[in-house]
């Protein structure tokens, strides 16, 4: 089902890594090395020292469009945020953005975060205890903005205090001077994609459509702020004794210089709660970005087409990276299938497509 290459690790290899990191003052010897099950794209290993230390090791997927790229951006997003905010986040140890160590993989070495991860209590909490972390959040997100950038594209640090735009994660290509340089590169490769896919194959011509018709009357975004861009529960941990203060967030892989607005389409602090409470977190959340400055821009409502479009191509093409277990990514995939044919035929997208 999956496309993923497998990785393999032993403790006798990362023993080897570990032997290698300066930073250490004394000698670590492994003693666990445990995967977690979590992590679609990259593979994630608790390793367990004999003095009881924790780590996280992170062996990120080999793709050639992010190759060097993505390790880098992850590990300089850390420093970056670090540097710009006042969360609590974990310490990287090593990283290497080539392949030319003793996992011959690209990989991060971070501290492990202590605490609960927020997904394992967001339901059973009050909508109380939900505002004081989306409090936390929405604080940082301001941090994240205050600084403007020119261009977007993932991040790297050329000293201490000069972080430079380099190529974008998602497309291997940039930096981008303007959104719809982006978006052009973007789409032309899930086309790509669709036109690999025998599933997918006959609706490769919505993008044209899509371009036609509605991309090339978008007017781009030239101004960009930093952000996070993964803000699920899976990657935020909380201490419940201390008021759910945040202990760690995980995972700036996709974090960049990005359109500000983006933040307005993450949903997942309230798509899965029940009933009203879906309506007063999201709008909780809305609201205290608003008080910190953070407002939709004039061309919001101009780029909700583009961003469902998006979100709904990303997932077919991507699925099969998402789920190991066959059964639930064929009914993702489904599901998908049934919303996008619906979408572009609502917006004509498929006006000059077979309709197979």
């Amino acid at each position: 089902m999956s496309d993923k290459p497998t990785i393999t690790l032993t403790n006798e290899k990362v023993q080897l890594l570990f032997d290698t990191i300066s930073v250490f003052e004394d000698k670590k010897i492994i003693k666990k090395i445990k995967r977690y099950n979590k992590g679609c794209i990259n593979s994630v290993w608790q390793v367990d020292c004999e003095n009881n230390d924790q780590y996280v090791l992170k062996v990120i997927t080999p793709l050639k469009k992010w190759k060097g790229i993505k390790t880098l951006n992850e590990a300089t997003s850390y420093e970056y945020a670090k540097a710009k905010t006042t969360c609590k986040l974990p310490n990287i140890y090593s990283y290497d953005a080539t392949t030319n160590n003793a996992l011959s993989q690209e990989y991060i070495l971070m501290e492990k975060v202590q605490g609960t991860i927020l997904e394992s209590v967001w339901n059973k909490i009050s909508n109380e205890k939900r505002k004081i972390v989306i409090d936390q959040i929405a604080l940082l997100v301001s941090q994240l903005q205050e600084e403007e950038f020119t261009q977007m594209g993932s991040i790297r640090q050329e000293s201490k205090e000069k972080f430079v735009i380099d190529r974008f994660v998602d497309t291997g290509k940039g930096p981008y001077n303007n959104s719809s340089e982006f978006y052009y590169d973007l789409f032309t490769e899930k086309k790509k994609l669709f036109q690999k896919d025998e599933r997918l194959e006959p609706f490769a011509g919505a993008f044209e459509n899509f371009y036609d018709l509605y991309f090339s009357k978008l007017e781009p975004f030239t101004k960009f702020r930093f952000g996070h861009h993964d803000l699920n529960l899976q990657n935020i941990f909380v201490d419940p004794a201390n008021n759910y203060k945040i202990t760690g967030i995980i995972d700036w892989e996709w974090s960049c210089p990005f359109i500000p607005d983006s933040i307005f389409m993450e949903d997942d602090l309230w798509c899965d709660l029940e009933g009203s409470d879906q309506e007063i977190i999201k709008d909780y959340f809305h609201n205290q970005l608003l008080k910190l400055g953070i407002s939709k821009s004039p061309l919001w409502n101009d780029y909700q087409i583009l961003n469902t479009f998006d979100d709904m191509s990303m997932g077919l093409t991507s699925y099969n990276w998402w789920f190991d277990d066959k059964i639930k990514g064929e009914k993702f995939f489904q599901e998908k299938f049934k919303q996008f044919i619906i979408f572009i035929k609502k917006h004509n997208f498929i006006n000059k497509i077979e309709n197979k």
